[in-house]
């Protein structure tokens, strides 16, 4: 029938036409909701455990200082985390730690894809099975900008609880160990340092200790030139580095009181390298002094070794540079700069005070000889300083190593904080999958969809007549009446029986049908 612009809608005509169809909307409707309810009932149910992390920061910065400094934004530092967590070998450990390759559908499975992979172990091809799974059954996302979620999903809630827990624990174990790797190398280094000049100063006590009970025979005269000219050389050397300690002592007060009032003005520190060439430095300021006894400024060993500790303090002020910028993180160039000088004046201040303690020693011994004839004294002097100068440097090693330990201490310490799990995993009592809410109404929009699809269809094809004005739209004729149908009292008891026995089986199954819907969605916990 065709409705014209100016007619009313006829919903008694569309209802006619509906209950004429019925059997076409509720036979696929009820269809529908059936298949619906029988999926959900036989699909295997999947289980979710999630655990929140939260990854702190370790530097004081604000938020709008963060922007102008260059590095890696969260997000970058968030999916690293994300491809870390799911990286094979963070993947390998969790298959070790719950032993998965004990499973035989897995071994069967890796015995079959051997005739692919020739070259690979039977225990690789395992992992390599396991690998992928795990990565479909594990998830990471970002919560916020300093959370993230690991999340697990498996047929069995005890496995996705005991396998979030774990994944999680393993990256947090493996952070730690990356935090405070750097620091355990440091350490390393120092103990070992620490070990070889605690040998040296052994050696050097059980020289001294020699000498002195006569194991050691030599004379100064035999080794130095002690003439009057000589002694007046070493005289002017000393006075002119007198006059340079004084100069870079009072740049070095200047630089202290420009930083003294501000975090700066707190000592950094040596570096195990720091330490190591500031040791090696010292012992060759040491014997240059001792050559400038015996040869002039351009011997060429005094050259070799001036030249051996000029490339030595370009190596200590590198390692400053470095040192300055990790320990304090200074923004400000030149508080940057100032800092950095007051690091190399201090080891220039401790380079000179050297070279003049030695010179000062050996021409006293020198001039005693000069006026007292043959002596020990210089090498004693000498084994003496060969003993300070060992104590030293194991002092400045065993101070570096315990200032280490207490550094890798904070560090874990800062880790352990960085790395806090905020919402542990726990056994899911209900399943992720399949959502039963969604599913029927998904089957009920289908069901209503298919159902008035069909009654349309099977009225659309249908060219009966359906009203009187259609008759006489079709013919062109006016109606002049129309003749009911007429059916006999036999015919009409069954139709009306029929009809009732249809209703009645339509209302049992409408019950049973919501029946079924509420107990899954309120008494499975949808």
């Amino acid at each position: 029938m065709d409705l014209t612009a100016g007619k009313k809608i006829d919903f008694q005509l569309y209802w006619q036409i509906f209950w004429k169809r019925k059997l076409w909307f509720f036979i696929p409707f009820f269809l529908v909701i059936a298949g619906t309810i029988a999926y959900i009932t036989q699909v295997r149910p999947v289980y979710q455990s999630s655990t929140v992390v939260m990854i702190g920061r370790t530097r004081l910065i604000s938020r709008s200082m963060e922007r102008m400094v260059p590095g890696v934004s969260d997000r970058e530092r968030i999916d690293s985390i994300k491809r870390q967590i799911l990286s094979y070998e963070y993947l390998r450990q969790l298959i070790n730690v719950l032993n998965l390759k004990s499973d035989e559908r897995v071994r069967l499975q890796a015995e079959k894809a051997k005739e692919r992979y020739p070259d690979l172990s039977l225990d690789e091809i395992m992992e390599m099975i396991w690998v992928n799974r795990l990565r479909r059954m594990c998830t990471v996302r970002q919560r916020g900008n300093n959370f993230i979620e690991i999340s697990v999903q498996s047929y069995s809630p005890d496995v996705a609880y005991l396998w979030a827990k774990t994944l999680t624990q393993i990256f947090i174990d493996e952070s730690l160990k990356n935090e405070v790797g750097g620091i355990r190398g440091a350490l390393d280094f120092s103990t070992e340092q620490l070990e070889i000049y605690k040998k040296k100063l052994q050696e050097a006590e059980e020289n001294l200790k020699n000498f002195k009970a006569g194991l050691v025979e030599n004379q100064i005269k035999d080794r130095y030139d002690v003439s009057p000219a000589k002694l007046e050389q070493l005289n002017s050397l000393i006075t002119s580095m007198d006059v340079e300690i004084n100069s870079k002592t009072e740049q070095l007060q200047l630089i202290r009181s420009k930083i003294s009032e501000t975090a700066l003005s707190r000592d950094m520190p040596y570096t195990s390298r720091m330490a190591l060439y500031k040791a090696q430095l010292l012992e060759k300021a040491t014997q240059v002094s001792e050559l400038m006894l015996k040869f002039s400024w351009r011997d060429p060993q005094v050259l070799r070794l001036n030249e051996e500790i000029a490339q030595l303090r370009e190596q200590i002020v590198d390692e400053i540079k470095q040192a300055v910028s990790s320990y304090y993180q200074i923004n400000d160039h030149s508080q940057y700069n100032l800092v950095v000088q007051r690091e190399i004046i201090s080891i220039d201040l401790d380079l000179l005070q050297r070279r003049k303690e030695t010179l000062s020693n050996l021409l006293a011994a020198m001039e005693r000889t000069y006026t007292k004839g043959p002596s020990r004294e210089i090498t004693l002097s000498r084994l003496e300083q060969e003993v300070a100068l060992n104590r030293e440097i194991y002092d400045m090693f065993l101070r570096q190593t315990q200032g280490t330990q207490i550094e890798q201490s904070l560090q874990r310490t800062e880790a352990e904080f960085k790395y806090r799990i905020i919402e542990p995993a726990t056994r899911p009592l209900k399943p992720v999958k399949p959502s039963k809410k969604k599913l029927l109404a998904v089957g009920l929009m289908l069901g209503l969809g298919l159902g008035f699809g069909l009654v349309y269809g099977m009225e659309y094809v249908d060219r009966s007549f359906r009203t009187v004005e259609d008759v006489q739209s079709y013919l062109s004729l006016p109606v002049l009446g129309t003749i009911p149908e007429i059916a006999f009292q036999p015919e009409a008891a069954s139709n009306e029986k029929n009809r009732k026995l249809l209703v009645a089986g339509i209302i049992v199954f409408v019950l049973i049908s919501v029946s079924a819907v509420l107990f899954l969605i309120f008494g499975q916990g949808g």
